[in-house]
């Protein structure tokens, strides 16, 4: 008779829990380490709605083979590559099977993640796996007894079988089992749920009459339902006062929190989702239970969550203010970490600046103008008096300044960041205010320019290889054909871009609706332009080289015009482009590079199913749009700013490919940003300095990324 191989998986448990004493881990290794063991009552006996058995199955336990004395695997989900351990004992008493197994593979993932999940309250589910050998069917109306219980057909019984293994798994089958880590039973109690074959019923439907896909979606619901149901009241015995301590109060919280589809997930995102669980009850202790539970359930991040925790503490604090006492350093990080309020993310805040440094930053109210930032700054040490004029506020902040920087020594390193020191409140202004309008900018040489970053200002050298000759068949004495390289050298050279304005005491003054804020704004704008021009200028500058008729990545004439057909030509001679050896290089079109003239017609390439075309007689005909949703538009003012980019015209335009780019662009030190910086004014100057500076340098790269239209006859 041919064995056939059985996973009765257990549906619904009680809460795992893991031992509290070291007494009740009654294993240990040779060495005295204590294992996790596992004890589960397996299978009730009873029966058990399978996909696999149509009217539902029977295990007869007195005609199963328990492999006494032999190896039995204790495994995750039924995978013979996750191993957990070893089964200890099986037993059958009173028509059910109890089993007993040692977490022995501890140090490993698959054991480790369960165990962690078990002390952070997660119900594992019992499995056991059998190999049915011998069966028989019970037909309708039938009866005999199984396991000391009556049952009634249809059903089919397992006469004989064999004991495979036993596993820990996300959702089983049988409705009435329960698995625990050793021992803590006390005060469980049974829940009583209604059987599938009845839940079934309820619905209107007849179980003998399912497909086996209708079968094995409402069991699927059914699991749901009572796995949901069995959280519900695991998080509300948790919350009523059965387990005291962090942990215990914050059981159901969890439990709560481990739903259904957080179940099904991959086993890191499991492991990510318990260490962000762990850190929120470390952050929150006893004292913000509520608050914890409202993280998890949210899914906030842990830097969130002490913001928040901070923000309760300091909930009975006096008005907005920065104790003098504290250090310079502290001073300005609460000035700066208020500054980049509504700049940059919370997250990214916190992680910069310190939880404190932002709550109370974001209590001060700063940069609704120079004026006001100013003020904060002297309030913060104790040196504003609303009797102060506009002059005596900015000599005073100056002073202050100077003393500042002589006591604190540390600055701020960011992508953006100043180099002047901390404490310099107006250095931390300036540089959020940039931040700002930098991020806004849209900027478009990076869909055509490779970056990489350069140590200095020297000329720097890039190379395209290619392979001389072809990857050959191997000679039957085993020789292997020579490749030569063959190289072309690109130089690119980094340079500095930089400007200055002079905030005198007069402008200061005058500032009373905030137009100086305004002005690192300025800086990022035009920082943006000329990098967008450099990268321009040396693309226009590879036309009649890099780009042409001979190199095959160029048309002009009347059949240029934007249209279909040329863009058309454009992606075939893309696609054609060559390397050394005369092999195609494997592009794919993906943008559409156009001036401000072409975008609504780019767009409309890009979007459309069909549009209209000219015919000989000048008559629109309806025609559809082979270029639909393929090439991205990128449109550029810089395309035909004859002004600033020679060469540029109105009616040109390019088609970009995947992966090969024809500018290379450089940043010194990888650094993409410009940096602002707030400094002393010249000895004449009364008042104080804003400057700001780019590193970057823009040169050819391979111009066989690109195929170019000139637009015009």
């Amino acid at each position: 008779m041919k064995t056939r191989r059985l996973n009765l998986n257990v549906s619904r448990t009680r809460q795992i829990r893991l031992a509290s004493s070291g007494g009740s881990m009654k294993f240990q290794n040779a060495d005295g380490t204590k294992l996790p063991r596992f004890e589960s009552l397996a299978y009730t006996g009873s029966r058990i709605e399978h996909p696999g058995f149509w009217d539902g199955v029977v295990v007869d336990l007195a005609g199963i083979d328990l492999r006494e004395g032999k190896p039995r695997s204790f495994l995750r989900q039924h995978d013979e590559s996750k191993i957990l351990g070893h089964l200890e004992s099986a037993r059958v008493d009173t028509g059910q099977l109890y089993v007993a197994a040692v977490v022995s593979a501890i140090g490993y993932p698959e054991a480790d993640l369960v165990v962690a999940m078990a002390k952070n309250g997660y119900s594992w589910e019992a499995s056991i796996g059998i190999d049915v050998i011998e069966t028989r069917e019970l037909r309708a109306g039938e009866k005999t007894v199984v396991n000391g219980r009556e049952v009634v057909g249809p059903v089919e019984i397992v006469t004989t079988s064999r004991l495979r293994e036993v596993s820990l798994v996300a959702a089983g089958a049988d409705p009435d089992t329960e698995t625990r880590l050793a021992a803590q039973r006390a005060g469980e109690t049974k829940e009583k749920r209604m059987g599938f074959e009845a839940w079934v019923k309820a619905k209107g439907k007849v179980l003998a009459d399912l497909t086996d896909d209708e079968m094995t979606t409402l069991q699927a619901e059914y699991d749901a339902e009572q796995a949901d149901a069995a959280k519900a009241g695991e998080a509300a015995a948790a919350g009523s006062g059965a387990a005291t301590g962090v942990q215990a109060a914050s059981r159901g919280r969890l439990a709560a929190a481990n739903s259904r589809s957080t179940i099904q997930a991959s086993d890191e995102e499991l492991a990510q989702n318990l260490e962000r669980q762990s850190k929120i009850l470390e952050i929150c202790g006893t004292t913000h239970l509520e608050l914890a539970a409202k993280a998890i359930r949210n899914k906030w991040t842990a830097e969130k969550v002490e913001l928040e925790v901070f923000k309760l503490k300091a909930s009975s604090a006096p008005a907005a203010h920065i104790n003098s006492g504290t250090t310079p350093g502290t001073i300005g990080l609460c000035l700066a970490a208020g500054l980049t309020a509504g700049v940059m993310k919370d997250d990214d805040r916190i992680r910069r600046f310190g939880a404190q440094a932002v709550e109370q930053g974001d209590r001060l109210s700063l940069g609704s103008s120079l004026q006001k930032t100013v003020r904060q700054f002297l309030a913060a040490h104790g040196e504003y008096s609303v009797n102060m004029s506009h002059t005596d506020e900015l000599r005073a902040a100056k002073a202050l300044d100077l003393q500042l920087r002589a006591q604190a020594k540390r600055t701020i390193q960011a992508a953006s960041a100043s180099t002047i020191p901390l404490a310099s409140v107006f250095n931390s202004y300036v540089d959020a205010r940039l931040r700002e309008q930098w991020q806004r900018q849209p900027m478009t040489w990076r869909q055509f320019c490779s970056v990489r970053p350069v140590a200095n200002f020297q000329p720097s050298k890039s190379y395209q290889i290619d392979l001389l000759g072809t990857m050959r068949e191997v000679a039957k004495d085993g020789t292997i054909q020579d490749v030569s390289l063959q190289e072309s050298e690109f130089t690119t050279q980094a340079k500095q871009i930089a400007g200055i304005v002079n905030i005198t005491e007069v402008m200061y003054i005058n500032d009373h609706l905030g137009a100086l804020d305004r002005l690192p704004g300025m800086f990022a704008v035009h920082a943006a332009q000329q990098i967008e021009i450099d990268a321009y200028k040396v693309l226009f500058s590879m036309l009649g080289t890099e780009i042409s008729a001979a190199r095959k990545n160029y048309i002009e004439g009347a059949d240029s015009a934007f249209s279909i057909e040329s863009i058309s030509a454009l992606e075939r001679l893309l696609m054609d482009q060559v390397d050394a050896n005369g092999l195609p290089i494997l592009l794919q079109p993906t943008k559409v590079l156009v001036t401000t003239k072409n975008k609504t017609a780019a767009d409309l390439l890009y979007k459309a199913q069909q549009v209209n075309e000219t015919t000989t007689a000048n008559k629109p005909k309806l025609a559809d749009n082979p270029h639909q949703g393929k090439l991205t538009p990128i449109c550029s003012p810089f395309m035909s700013l004859t002004k600033f980019v020679p060469g540029s015209q109105e009616d040109n335009f390019a088609i970009l490919g995947d992966s090969v780019m024809p500018v290379d662009m450089v940043f010194v030190q990888g650094n993409q940003d410009v940096t602002v910086e707030a400094v002393d004014a010249p000895a004449d100057v009364l008042g104080f300095s804003i400057r700001a500076y780019a590193r970057y340098g823009a040169g050819k790269g391979d111009g066989r990324g690109l195929a170019w239209s000139k637009g015009k006859a």
